[in-house]
């Protein structure tokens, strides 16, 4: 083999190495990734009967019932749907535009809405409660 197909051979290899690197890293960045939000210890959420409410980005609920723990997006799953509120005396979600109504864990009750409330992904680590605010777990669906 002589040096000309030797050199040929590494630049084409180095060619091969630098794109296969180059991908990879374009993929990655295209790819969306995971977004946190710390919302702090998980001791700051004791059960309640009440959920707590996060207004900032896309509103959501933290609902700790001693049980489970739930993270409810606040839009009800209907088109026309105006963010949920908590109505204190009636213990349940209620969407003021279409009526719809949820109980404390986002289970359905009533209303023109086709599944329960969509909850966002979470998981607790170290102690604090992480919510993954790009990935929204759909309700379950009614009859």
């Amino acid at each position: 083999m002589n040096k000309r197909i030797l050199l040929t051979f590494w630049l084409f290899a180095a060619i091969l190495v630098f794109g296969l690197i180059t991908s990879a890293v374009l993929i990655g960045f295209a790819l969306p990734q995971p977004e946190y939000v710390n919302l702090g210890p998980v001791s700051s959420y004791p059960p309640s009967e009440k959920p707590y409410f996060f207004g900032h980005g896309t509103p959501f609920f933290i609902v700790n019932t001693g049980e489970k723990t739930y993270i409810l997006v606040a839009q009800p799953p209907h088109p026309k749907a105006c963010p949920a509120k908590w109505m204190m005396a009636e213990d349940k979600f209620i969407d003021p535009c279409l009526g719809i109504q949820f109980q404390l864990d986002g289970t359905y009750l009533q209303g023109p809405s086709p599944r329960n409330m969509d909850q966002f992904e979470f998981k607790i680590e170290n102690g604090d409660l992480l919510v993954n605010v790009n990935r929204v777990i759909e309700g379950e669906r009614h009859e």
